[in-house]
């Protein structure tokens, strides 16, 4: 965590996105997969350099950490949802 919050303040992102990102789940989020190999799951799309948005996909990337999009990951799974009538 530590070290993502570095990097994070160390970056040219918003002031205003970062007072945010650093003080929510999304760094923990980040650090536990980095520390047990996992993918992270998220909404959030990948934004360019320019930005200056901080977003989960970005960091994961700044970090090698796996990140996948949640519809990505259902299709993997297969999942179906059916409605049923009571």
């Amino acid at each position: 965590f530590a070290d993502i919050a570095q990097h994070l303040a160390n970056g040219d992102d918003n002031a205003a996105n970062l007072d945010d990102f650093p003080g929510g789940a999304d760094p923990w989020l980040i650090a536990k997969a980095k520390s047990i190999g996992a993918t992270v799951v998220t909404h959030e799309s990948l934004v360019s350099a320019d930005s200056r948005r901080v977003k989960i996909p970005n960091v994961c990337r700044d970090f090698a950490v796996g990140f996948i999009g949640t519809f990505e990951l259902l299709r993997l799974l297969k999942a179906r949802f059916i409605l049923e009538t009571l």
